[in-house]
Formats: C-alpha cells, structure tokens, sequence
C-alpha cells in the first residue's frame, strides 16, 4: 500500500503535482488520508469489517488495518483466506476508485464498490475446495460473502507424550516468530521423559521454517556434545520434518541450513525425526517464546521456571490432552 504513488510521495519525488486528495479536494492526499481518513474510504472499510466479523468497525489508520486483519484472520482454517483477499480487494478498489475520477472522471458510490469488493473475494474463494468447521465464524462468512463450503464432521482424537524406542533420548523442538523477534529452542529429556537440559536463542531469520529447522540443528549438536547419539527427534512442524525426512522438497533459501543438519545427522548412531501435535509440544514452545536477551542459552532443570517444570510433569505424567480434527 505504501507504495503507491499518492500525490503526497509525487511530490516528495519532485513531481509537479496538486497535493490535494482525488476524493474530496480538500485535504492532502496521503495513503493515511485517501484510504482511511477520508469518510468515502472509511465507510467502505466499514463495510467490509461488517462482511468480516460480528463485531467491531473498520480500520482507521495503516497500523489499524495491519492489526483488523491478524484479528480477523486467526482461525488458522481455509476461510482466514477471506479478510486477507478483502484486505487487498479494498485496498485495490479504493485505488481505482481513484484512478478513474482522476483521470477518467467517473465515479461509482461506495455499494457499487463495496459489492464489487464481494464479488471479488466470492470469485477467488470459488477456485478453491473449502472444507471447514461449521461454526458461527465460518458460517457467518460463508453467508456474508456468498461461499460454498463443505462443512466438516468434527472427529477428536486424544494425544500423550510418548516413549522413544529403547536407548534413546527425545529432542523436542520448536520454532517463533513474533513482530519483533525470531526465535528457536529445545528440551532433551530421556527415555522417560525426564529432562535434561533446554536451549533457547535468537535467530536472525524471520521465517518460522528456519527457526523450526535451526532448533533441530541446535538441538542435535548438544545431543552428539553430549554422547547422546541415539535421538528421537520431535517437531510440530510438518514441513520442517518432511523435508528432513525427504518427503518433501527443500525450498532453496532453507537447502544450507538443511545440509548442515544432514551433516551432522552423520555423528548419530540412530535417529527418527517425528511430526508431533502441539499439545505435546508444549515444553519446547513455552521455551522457544522465552526472551533471554542475546546470543543462545543452555537451561538445566533447577533453573527451569515453575511454568516449564508444570509443563514437562504434564508429559512425564502421560497427561491426555484432546484435538479436534
């Protein structure tokens, strides 16, 4: 959105342009003022907030619509896909609205707009095959925006932590990544789930595939440092071990990072890398999301926090935790 040639960034580029908005003439036209201050713009965001959720008006500011979008989007289900195609579908339309009585003077109300934001995101949506869980959310949206949907029979299905094969130590890994700060850690534990130590330490990548990937690595090493050489290793990310397990391919910006692991995979008598569901993962998560300032560190049971040491009791105990599917 930033990006776009406003008559405010025409100028700063020493374009002799007016400086006023395309829409009302009167302010100046900046990406703040011509998509969210402006009442037209406003009342369109507005209605399509509507389309997106229950509740709450439309954003107001750039940062307001970063921050209505991660709200409206956070199903982690197909029909996230929804406020993310009319983010950009408003952001889109606005634009033209204003391109065309710029330079073509003509003009359409906000509805016309407005529905022809919906019949874009309905166009999109329809090439793909929607199978979700029919809750109010989803069958809000379905409605809103004229989606065909089929809707999934909920099927829950327990987990427990789980011992290894004989002999061997259980690395759990996992990865985060938040506005500002990217971060990978890891518990090790023996064959009964008791554990040994914990890494935790900031990354330089903001991808969570690589700090997925760059714990498994961490994690490995103070497994072959300390003679641990049997290891089952644990992630609950999917594609982090399809691609160690050759399932999948390796995207090219991940292909050093994964080498490097293969590499010191060699140093293990034994290993099995497992997908493994969140609630079991609890423990490596709570200690990927802690902030230890700079560089990496190496926590021993004394010093886990009482949050951590509840966590790995849960696993130690076979807790039972429920998942819908």
């Amino acid at each position: 959105m930033e990006g776009l040639p406003t008559k405010d960034q025409l100028i700063k580029r020493n374009i002799q342009v007016g400086q006023n908005c395309s829409f009302c003439w009167a302010g100046i036209e900046s990406h703040e003022h011509l998509f969210f201050i402006y009442p037209f713009s406003s009342s369109i965001w507005g209605k399509v907030s509507s389309l997106c959720s229950q509740g709450g008006g439309g954003p107001t500011t750039i940062q307001s619509a970063i921050a209505w979008l991660a709200s409206s989007a956070c199903a982690d289900d197909m029909l996230d896909m929804v406020p993310k195609l009319a983010f950009c579908a408003t952001v889109h339309y606005i634009w033209w609205e204003r391109n065309r009585r710029l330079f073509e003077n003509k003009v359409r109300t906000h509805d016309q707009i407005v529905e022809a934001i919906r019949l874009d995101v309905s166009i999109k949506c329809a090439a793909f095959s929607i199978s979700v869980i029919q809750n109010p959310r989803n069958q809000f949206l379905a409605d809103k925006w004229g989606l065909r949907v089929d809707w999934k029979t909920i099927t829950q299905k327990t987990c427990a932590w789980f011992r290894p094969p004989a002999n061997m130590t259980v690395l759990h890994c996992d990865g985060s990544l938040t506005v500002d700060r990217a971060s990978y850690g890891g518990i090790i534990c023996d064959a009964t789930g008791a554990a040994i130590m914990a890494f935790v330490g900031n990354g330089d990548n903001n991808s969570v595939l690589s700090m997925e990937l760059y714990a498994i690595l961490r994690g490995v090493s103070f497994c072959v440092q300390n003679s641990q050489l049997q290891v089952s290793i644990r992630s609950d990310s999917k594609l982090a071990v399809d691609i160690l397990n050759g399932v999948v391919s390796c995207p090219w910006n991940m292909q050093t990072l994964r080498d490097r692991i293969s590499s010191i995979f060699h140093h293990l008598q034994r290993k099995e890398i497992k997908h493994v569901w969140r609630e079991i993962n609890q423990p490596a998560d709570f200690i990927a999301s802690m902030d230890t300032g700079d560089g990496e560190v190496i926590i021993y049971p004394p010093d886990f926090p009482p949050e951590l040491v509840e966590l790995i009791k849960n696993d130690y105990d076979r807790k039972v935790y429920f998942r819908n599917l």
